[in-house]
């Protein structure tokens, strides 16, 4: 996380005094000013026009389409001659040297034009028209989506800046909007709220588009950035000072504020460029296609139906009230942007949208065609011949825009797209056979086979998350089968940042690896997928980035929908193994203490009746410490205090317990001298040995030899602990499961052993927790070695030989 994301983190929960309540306290205000404008203002009319003075006088300049004096006919080149009741030279006296009335000011005006024909409007007693109405609704519409937009990232990305500053930009185009609206109707207040959320606006955007790369970690934590506001603030303090007079903004302090505007949004458009061609992050580069695209649906639909048919034809296809509107796909392109992980192919997305619109005009053309011909013939048909016609017509458009149209697209992707067209086959096959895989496994190999297959790939390994919060492997394939690769993959997922995950590169944190695809649910990320390069050495397509995303799409449905089926199991078992675990030694403990109240026994016999039920309520507590054990690690709270751990201490420890508890194993100690301190929990690795010693002895119910050895692995900074026993091994059909909560090996020899199949479980997850990791070798009928490898201390040795004595 960035330092600015920290400083914004510590905002929120209130270290810098500045609480989530206030923050949003501050935010519903502006919004409620913002609505009070609105309201306030959406049933008033408004003259519509403004005056300036040329070298003949004073003229009407501009008139607002939705305003009362185009209604009146009104147009720019006439002449005042009466205001407000006022002879117009008389009340434009003290404009003079301004130069400009804004019509703001007007109540009633009237005019004459060029041929000398007078006209007057006046406010009083007046609606506006439908149109303006219109107009006003859908401003507030669009800052009503800026806003939900600008709410909603906030709520999912608290702790981002860019969550900040989209929340902001709402709340500022929202007072722009309707602060411009109530000034239209002279509510003086609005004024000062629009010039200062204009003036502000700018530089937000220009702040957004600054710290929207993930590598820009300037921009998001050096506090010199908020220098860029100087000037506008400058400009909304001064405003009410020296920027307004006679009831209107003044012209020469209006042109500073224009140029401000200018520079602003001058300075935006230089920033998104070098976001997109300056970046080295493909992420990056898609999220500046994401606004781009939302700029261009904002822009497009009003050039193609208002402004370039005006120009043309006289009269638009579409109102301008309603054109506004297209605004709103910008806020929800930058939301979007902000909070999705996975961005889609948008280039890809936008050429394909050109192709499939021109098919949709050449049917909506011939189903028109259809129309015109069966017009044309109209005269000569009777009642019967229309309806069949009508019936003709209805089929056609439903073929046209159904299967005809859908069979054109599938062609168009065939032959101009056809490995996108593949890909989405491969990803469609790969859904419906991750529907009928049942566990981890089967979905893990799935996923990364047809990955690897497909592109070609050197290596992949999917790694899934555990109940505990920690990673496992679920499949690799290729070069990343190799155990020591997966451990570099599995030490690199904690330290990952958003900068190398998918669709940013991630050779820079291990050369070997091409993306680390995060899957994820919600909120929640149920696994990483790790993908090598291409055998070829080839560079990625936008395809097999789109190959990746819906494979990772549908890896991340399938791997949440096994791990909730795998929960309610384990529920399900955890009831049941708890209930007979606990059953059986209560009963026993219950029943011997009710044969010592009844009867009265020879004193041997009393003494082994207290052993049976001390050994019981030992056993009792021992499940009731497992199944606290298994809780906190499925909750996350299992607490693991690192310290530095001289290793024969722990080992010496639990060696002697294990001999106390059998006299038919030989036990053989093997330490490396010099080994150096380990970091680790001193109470959990010993508990982990112990178990790991408890379980040589019960599986090896004929006895025989159990060795204890350590040794060091320095390159690799960690130390060996393995116990080897001579019992009846490991099938390799159960070492997958083995180390999985309430597993139990079930063969012939295993009935009369106790145990409730989670110590292996507990093991595997503390030495997890403590940056180790554990397994297992064994050969059936020949016994098992299991290896537990925890970090050490780089620097230190503990400068002594094993003191532990063989048996």
């Amino acid at each position: 996380m960035s330092s600015s994301d920290n400083r914004l983190n510590r905002l929120l929960t209130g270290k810098e005094g500045l609480k989530p309540t206030l923050l949003l306290f501050f935010a519903f205000c502006i919004v409620a000013i913002s609505l009070i404008f609105f309201i306030s203002s959406i049933g008033k009319p408004s003259i519509g026009v403004s005056l300036t003075r040329d070298s003949q006088g004073w003229l009407v300049s501009i008139t607002d389409a939705n305003g009362l004096a185009n209604e009146t006919g009104i147009k720019a080149g006439d002449r005042p001659i009466e205001i407000n009741g006022q002879p117009a030279q008389v009340f434009l006296e003290k404009y003079e040297e301004v130069g400009l009335v804004l019509g703001r000011l007007i109540q009633k005006l009237t005019v004459v034009d060029n041929v000398g024909q007078t006209k007057t409007v006046v406010l009083e007693g007046t609606s506006p028209s439908w149109e303006s109405i219109i107009s006003r609704i859908s401003r507030f519409a669009v800052s009503f989506i800026f806003w939900i937009t600008a709410f909603f990232v906030f709520f999912k990305k608290p702790k981002s800046i860019l969550s900040l500053l989209l929340i902001l930009m709402g709340l500022s185009f929202g007072l722009v909007l309707s602060g411009n609206m109530a000034s239209e109707v002279a509510i003086a207040t609005a004024v000062w709220f629009e010039v200062t959320a204009t003036a502000i606006a700018p530089w937000l955007l220009l702040h957004f588009f600054l710290a929207l790369p993930q590598e820009r970690v300037w921009a998001r934590g050096n506090n010199l950035v908020y220098l860029i506001y100087l000037l506008p603030l400058i400009a909304a303090v001064l405003f009410p000072i020296v920027g307004y007079a006679n009831g209107q903004p003044v012209p020469g302090f209006r042109s500073f504020r224009y140029a401000l505007y200018a520079s602003g949004f001058i300075a935006v458009i230089c920033v998104a460029v070098v976001n997109y061609f300056r970046t080295d992050l493909t992420r990056t580069r898609q999220q500046m296609k994401i606004v781009l695209f939302g700029c261009l649906a904002a822009l497009i639909p009003p050039l193609a139906l208002y402004i370039i048919p005006s120009a043309i034809w006289g009269r638009a296809i579409l109102p301008g009230e309603i054109n506004i509107l297209f605004v709103a796909f910008i806020p929800l392109a930058m939301g979007y942007a902000v909070v999705t992980k996975q961005l889609m192919d948008i280039d890809v997305i936008m050429r394909r949208s050109l192709i499939y619109g021109l098919v949709t005009i050449v049917m909506a053309a011939i189903l028109s065609a259809g129309i015109f011909i069966a017009f044309a013939f109209r005269r000569t048909m009777g009642v019967p011949e229309e309806i069949l016609i009508a019936l003709i017509l209805g089929g056609i458009a439903t073929a046209l825009f159904g299967p005809t149209k859908k069979g054109v697209e599938n062609l168009i992707d065939r032959l101009f797209y056809k490995d996108r067209y593949d890909y989405k086959q491969i990803i469609q096959s790969l859904g419906i056979s991750l529907n009928s895989a049942i566990g981890l496994t089967a979905v893990s190999r799935l996923v990364v086979g047809t990955v690897v297959n497909t592109l070609n790939l050197a290596g992949g390994c999917l790694f899934v998350r555990t109940q505990s919060g920690s990673f496992e492997v679920g499949a690799a394939q290729g070069s990343y089968i190799d155990p020591a690769q997966q451990r570099q993959l599995l030490e690199l997922i904690p330290k990952r940042s958003r900068l190398v995950e998918f669709p940013n590169n991630a050779p820079s944190e291990s050369p070997d690896a091409a993306f680390l695809v995060p899957l994820v649910v919600g909120e929640k990320e149920v696994g990483v997928l790790c993908l090598s390069r291409k055998k070829t050495r080839q560079d990625f397509s936008p395809d097999d980035l789109y190959l990746i995303q819906g494979i990772a799409s549908a890896a991340s449905m399938a791997l949440h929908s096994v791990m909730l089926k795998r929960d309610v199991s384990i529920r399900a078992t955890f009831v049941s193994v708890a209930s007979h675990e606990l059953r059986t030694p209560l009963t026993s403990i219950v029943g011997y203490a009710d044969l010592l109240l009844q009867r009265d026994p020879p004193a041997a016999t009393r003494k082994q009746w207290l052993k049976n039920i001390l050994d019981n309520s030992q056993r009792v507590s021992d499940m009731v410490d497992d199944l606290l054990n298994v809780s906190r690690i499925q909750s996350g709270k299992t607490s693991i205090k690192l310290e530095r751990v001289s290793l024969p201490g722990p080992l010496e420890e639990t060696l002697s317990l294990s001999r106390e508890t059998t006299n038919k194993h030989e036990f053989v100690v093997d330490i490396e001298p010099g080994l150096p301190y380990l970091s680790v929990d001193r109470n959990k690795f010993g508990e982990i040995i112990g178990n790991l010693l408890s379980n040589a002895i019960k599986y090896s119910p004929n006895g025989g030899l159990i060795t204890l050895s350590a040794r060091s692995e320095p390159a690799e900074h960690r130390v060996i602990v393995s116990v080897s026993d001579e019992g009846i091994g490991i099938a390799p059909e159960d070492r997958a499961s083995l180390f999985t909560s309430f597993h139990r090996i079930q063969r012939p020899e295993t009935k009369g052993i106790r145990g409730s199949g989670l110590g292996l479980y507990i093991a595997k997850e503390w030495t997890e927790a403590m940056g180790g990791n554990i397994w297992v070798e064994s050969e059936l009928n020949k016994g098992s070695t299991f290896f537990v490898a925890v970090p050490a201390k780089a620097s230190s040795k503990v400068g002594q030989e094993s003191r532990l004595p063989a048996e």
